[in-house]
């Protein structure tokens, strides 16, 4: 099955929408709100981002972006991984970085799925 039938294409994009509303109380919301929106777009609008080079490039975008979060995610694991959800409030900088990171690694999921082409029937 191909990730952008259309139920699925809906789907992703409410959530990446929701990802981005969620932020309204963070420090930072400027900077997530659009990552989490462009993601959205990718499938709101894939006549708009119809150049594989386009996509290649945000996805290029948001695997160097988390790169510099992996020290930090790095010693998170050497601490034991302990709890990222506990609180919404981050305890400690390796906390949000962490939580940080995997929202960068679902963007970069999302983005590669949306480089697939789909099954020949």
């Amino acid at each position: 099955m191909y990730v952008t039938t259309a139920y699925l294409k809906y789907t992703i994009t409410v959530l990446f929408v929701v990802f981005a509303l969620v932020q309204y109380n963070d420090a930072d919301w400027y900077i997530w709100g659009p990552a989490y929106l462009l993601v959205a777009a990718l499938y709101a609008f894939p006549d708009a981002f119809k150049s594989r080079k386009i996509v290649l490039m945000i996805l290029l975008g948001f695997l160097l972006w988390a790169a510099s979060y992996v020290p930090a995610f790095i010693t998170w694991l050497k601490d034991g991984a302990p709890s990222i959800t506990g609180t919404m409030k981050a305890e400690n900088m390796e906390v949000e970085l962490v939580r940080e990171f995997l929202g960068l690694v679902l963007c970069i999921i999302y983005v590669a799925l949306r480089l697939r082409k789909p099954a020949k029937p």
